[in-house]
Protein backbone atom coordinates (compact mmCIF):
# COMPACT_ATOMS: atom_id res chain seq x y z
CA UNK A 1 0.00 0.00 0.00
CA UNK A 2 3.16 2.37 0.75
CA UNK A 3 4.48 2.38 -2.63
CA UNK A 4 1.24 3.52 -4.32
CA UNK A 5 -1.29 4.94 -1.89
CA UNK A 6 0.60 7.06 0.77
CA UNK A 7 2.47 9.71 -1.15
CA UNK A 8 -0.67 10.43 -2.88
CA UNK A 9 -2.36 11.01 0.47
CA UNK A 10 0.57 12.58 1.72
CA UNK A 11 -0.29 15.21 -1.10
CA UNK A 12 -4.07 15.44 -0.58
CA UNK A 13 -3.49 16.13 2.91
CA UNK A 14 -0.60 18.63 3.30
CA UNK A 15 -2.07 20.50 0.14
CA UNK A 16 -5.27 20.74 0.65
CA UNK A 17 -4.91 23.93 2.73
CA UNK A 18 -4.61 25.52 -1.09
CA UNK A 19 -8.04 27.31 -1.98
CA UNK A 20 -8.13 25.02 -5.59
CA UNK A 21 -7.81 22.25 -3.53
CA UNK A 22 -9.70 23.20 -0.39
CA UNK A 23 -12.91 23.81 -2.83
CA UNK A 24 -12.57 20.23 -4.50
CA UNK A 25 -12.02 18.70 -0.87
CA UNK A 26 -15.32 20.58 0.42
CA UNK A 27 -17.15 19.51 -1.96
CA UNK A 28 -16.20 15.67 -2.79
CA UNK A 29 -17.09 16.35 1.63
CA UNK A 30 -20.38 17.21 0.95
CA UNK A 31 -21.43 15.26 -2.13
CA UNK A 32 -23.12 11.84 -1.57
CA UNK A 33 -21.86 8.48 -3.53
CA UNK A 34 -23.67 9.11 -6.74
CA UNK A 35 -22.64 12.92 -7.32
CA UNK A 36 -18.97 11.66 -6.99
CA UNK A 37 -19.47 9.89 -10.50
CA UNK A 38 -21.10 13.17 -12.11
CA UNK A 39 -18.81 15.88 -13.61
CA UNK A 40 -15.33 13.96 -12.44
CA UNK A 41 -14.80 16.23 -9.73
CA UNK A 42 -13.01 13.23 -7.36
CA UNK A 43 -10.66 13.20 -10.99
CA UNK A 44 -9.40 16.40 -9.39
CA UNK A 45 -7.96 14.85 -6.07
CA UNK A 46 -4.45 13.65 -5.93
CA UNK A 47 -5.69 10.64 -4.27
CA UNK A 48 -7.55 9.84 -6.51
CA UNK A 49 -5.39 7.98 -9.59
CA UNK A 50 -3.56 6.20 -7.09
CA UNK A 51 -6.58 4.74 -6.29
CA UNK A 52 -8.29 3.88 -9.60
CA UNK A 53 -4.97 2.76 -10.75
CA UNK A 54 -5.50 0.39 -7.47
CA UNK A 55 -9.06 -0.55 -8.73
CA UNK A 56 -8.37 -1.30 -12.52
CA UNK A 57 -12.19 -2.94 -12.57
CA UNK A 58 -13.93 0.62 -11.63
CA UNK A 59 -14.52 2.42 -8.45
CA UNK A 60 -17.36 0.52 -6.28
CA UNK A 61 -19.45 1.50 -3.19
CA UNK A 62 -16.26 0.27 -1.10
CA UNK A 63 -13.92 2.56 -2.72
CA UNK A 64 -16.46 5.30 -3.25
CA UNK A 65 -17.09 5.34 0.44
CA UNK A 66 -13.09 5.20 0.89
CA UNK A 67 -13.01 8.69 -1.10
CA UNK A 68 -15.82 10.50 0.63
CA UNK A 69 -14.52 9.58 4.44
CA UNK A 70 -10.83 10.55 2.92
CA UNK A 71 -12.12 14.31 1.94
CA UNK A 72 -14.46 14.48 5.32
CA UNK A 73 -11.20 13.50 7.15
CA UNK A 74 -8.77 16.03 5.33
CA UNK A 75 -11.54 18.61 5.29
CA UNK A 76 -11.86 18.43 9.00
CA UNK A 77 -7.60 18.28 9.81
CA UNK A 78 -7.04 21.51 7.46
CA UNK A 79 -9.69 23.52 9.71
CA UNK A 80 -7.27 26.32 9.79
CA UNK A 81 -6.02 24.97 13.57
CA UNK A 82 -2.57 24.18 12.72
CA UNK A 83 -0.23 26.62 11.82
CA UNK A 84 1.62 26.37 8.23
CA UNK A 85 5.18 26.10 9.63
CA UNK A 86 3.75 22.82 11.84
CA UNK A 87 2.01 21.83 8.56
CA UNK A 88 5.22 22.23 6.61
CA UNK A 89 7.43 20.55 9.26
CA UNK A 90 5.73 17.32 8.98
CA UNK A 91 5.70 17.16 5.95
CA UNK A 92 9.24 17.22 5.70
CA UNK A 93 9.46 14.60 8.08
CA UNK A 94 7.37 12.18 6.30
CA UNK A 95 9.01 13.22 2.77
CA UNK A 96 12.49 12.67 4.90
CA UNK A 97 11.33 9.47 6.64
CA UNK A 98 9.44 7.17 4.45
CA UNK A 99 9.05 4.72 6.96
CA UNK A 100 7.58 7.23 9.70
CA UNK A 101 4.75 8.19 6.49
CA UNK A 102 3.88 4.48 5.86
CA UNK A 103 3.43 3.94 9.84
CA UNK A 104 1.11 7.08 9.87
CA UNK A 105 -0.62 7.53 6.69
CA UNK A 106 -1.33 3.74 6.36
CA UNK A 107 -2.75 3.63 9.73
CA UNK A 108 -5.18 6.86 8.96
CA UNK A 109 -6.75 5.23 5.10
CA UNK A 110 -7.12 1.57 7.14
CA UNK A 111 -9.49 3.62 9.41
CA UNK A 112 -10.73 5.71 6.63
CA UNK A 113 -11.54 2.32 4.68
CA UNK A 114 -13.48 0.76 7.32
CA UNK A 115 -15.22 3.46 8.53
CA UNK A 116 -18.81 4.50 7.33
CA UNK A 117 -19.72 7.17 9.02
CA UNK A 118 -19.00 11.07 8.48
CA UNK A 119 -18.92 12.17 12.17
CA UNK A 120 -15.94 9.15 12.51
CA UNK A 121 -13.72 10.62 9.46
CA UNK A 122 -14.17 14.31 10.67
CA UNK A 123 -12.76 13.02 14.47
CA UNK A 124 -10.24 11.33 13.04
CA UNK A 125 -9.45 14.71 11.01
CA UNK A 126 -9.24 16.65 14.35
CA UNK A 127 -7.32 13.62 16.02
CA UNK A 128 -4.70 13.67 13.20
CA UNK A 129 -4.28 17.09 13.27
CA UNK A 130 -3.91 17.40 17.14
CA UNK A 131 -1.21 15.06 16.78
CA UNK A 132 0.71 17.14 13.95
CA UNK A 133 0.85 19.89 15.75
CA UNK A 134 2.17 18.60 19.19
CA UNK A 135 -0.98 18.44 21.35
CA UNK A 136 -0.90 14.48 22.02
CA UNK A 137 1.94 12.11 21.06
CA UNK A 138 2.04 9.52 18.69
CA UNK A 139 0.21 6.52 21.22
CA UNK A 140 -2.44 8.63 22.03
CA UNK A 141 -3.37 9.37 18.83
CA UNK A 142 -3.44 5.15 18.25
CA UNK A 143 -5.33 4.83 21.20
CA UNK A 144 -7.67 7.72 20.67
CA UNK A 145 -8.11 6.36 16.90
CA UNK A 146 -9.41 3.18 18.01
CA UNK A 147 -11.43 4.42 20.25
CA UNK A 148 -12.99 6.22 17.43
CA UNK A 149 -13.60 3.78 15.12
CA UNK A 150 -15.66 1.90 17.40
CA UNK A 151 -17.88 4.80 18.39
CA UNK A 152 -21.27 5.30 17.69
CA UNK A 153 -22.77 8.24 16.05
CA UNK A 154 -24.69 9.10 18.93
CA UNK A 155 -22.04 8.40 21.54
CA UNK A 156 -20.50 11.97 20.17
CA UNK A 157 -22.70 13.38 21.73
CA UNK A 158 -23.35 11.79 25.07
CA UNK A 159 -19.88 12.31 25.57
CA UNK A 160 -20.06 16.20 25.13
CA UNK A 161 -22.93 16.64 27.40
CA UNK A 162 -20.69 14.90 30.34
CA UNK A 163 -18.27 16.57 28.85
CA UNK A 164 -19.74 19.87 29.75
CA UNK A 165 -22.86 19.05 32.44
CA UNK A 166 -21.49 15.78 33.95
CA UNK A 167 -24.36 13.84 35.28
CA UNK A 168 -24.86 13.75 39.20
CA UNK A 169 -25.87 11.11 41.62
CA UNK A 170 -29.15 12.36 42.28
CA UNK A 171 -29.66 12.65 38.45
CA UNK A 172 -32.25 10.17 37.16
CA UNK A 173 -30.73 8.21 34.14
CA UNK A 174 -33.33 6.58 31.61
CA UNK A 175 -31.91 3.11 30.80
CA UNK A 176 -31.43 3.74 27.25
CA UNK A 177 -29.00 6.57 28.62
CA UNK A 178 -27.52 4.68 31.06
CA UNK A 179 -26.56 1.98 28.54
CA UNK A 180 -24.89 4.34 26.29
CA UNK A 181 -22.98 5.77 29.27
CA UNK A 182 -21.73 2.06 29.89
CA UNK A 183 -20.41 1.57 26.53
CA UNK A 184 -18.92 4.69 26.94
CA UNK A 185 -17.09 3.34 29.75
CA UNK A 186 -16.09 0.39 28.23
CA UNK A 187 -14.42 2.48 26.19
CA UNK A 188 -12.49 3.72 28.87
CA UNK A 189 -14.06 7.35 27.51
CA UNK A 190 -16.18 7.54 31.06
CA UNK A 191 -15.67 6.67 34.20
CA UNK A 192 -18.69 6.11 37.44
CA UNK A 193 -18.20 7.25 40.64
CA UNK A 194 -20.24 5.15 43.31
CA UNK A 195 -20.50 4.10 46.56
CA UNK A 196 -18.25 0.75 47.27
CA UNK A 197 -19.88 -1.69 49.17
CA UNK A 198 -19.27 -4.73 51.91
CA UNK A 199 -21.57 -7.19 52.87
CA UNK A 200 -24.23 -4.35 52.43
CA UNK A 201 -21.63 -1.37 54.84
CA UNK A 202 -20.54 1.65 52.62
CA UNK A 203 -16.76 1.26 52.52
CA UNK A 204 -16.22 4.52 50.14
CA UNK A 205 -18.25 6.83 48.79
CA UNK A 206 -17.80 9.20 45.94
CA UNK A 207 -15.97 12.69 46.92
CA UNK A 208 -18.26 14.73 44.90
CA UNK A 209 -21.66 14.93 43.87
CA UNK A 210 -21.31 14.12 40.43
CA UNK A 211 -22.00 10.02 39.37
CA UNK A 212 -20.70 9.94 35.40
CA UNK A 213 -17.27 12.16 34.49
CA UNK A 214 -15.22 11.51 31.72
CA UNK A 215 -12.09 9.69 32.30
CA UNK A 216 -8.55 11.27 31.71
CA UNK A 217 -8.53 9.58 28.09
CA UNK A 218 -12.19 11.00 27.42
CA UNK A 219 -11.43 14.65 28.63
CA UNK A 220 -8.48 14.78 26.07
CA UNK A 221 -11.02 13.16 23.45
CA UNK A 222 -13.55 15.49 24.45
CA UNK A 223 -11.30 18.29 24.19
CA UNK A 224 -10.15 17.67 20.61
CA UNK A 225 -13.37 16.73 19.23
CA UNK A 226 -14.52 19.53 19.84
CA UNK A 227 -18.61 20.65 19.74
CA UNK A 228 -19.48 20.47 15.82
Amino acid sequence: MGSLLVPSMREAIFESSTEELGDVIAEVAEAGLDALLEDGVIQRLPLIGAVVSLYKTGLSIRELSFIKQTAVFIESFNDGSIAQEKLDAHRKKLEDNPKEADRELERVMLLLDRTIDAKRSRVLGKLYGSYVKGAIEWEVFVELSEVNSRMYVEDYGDLQRIGSHPISQHEKVPARMEYRLRRLESQGLVMEQRARLFGGNVLETPDSDERFILSPLGATFYSVMGRD
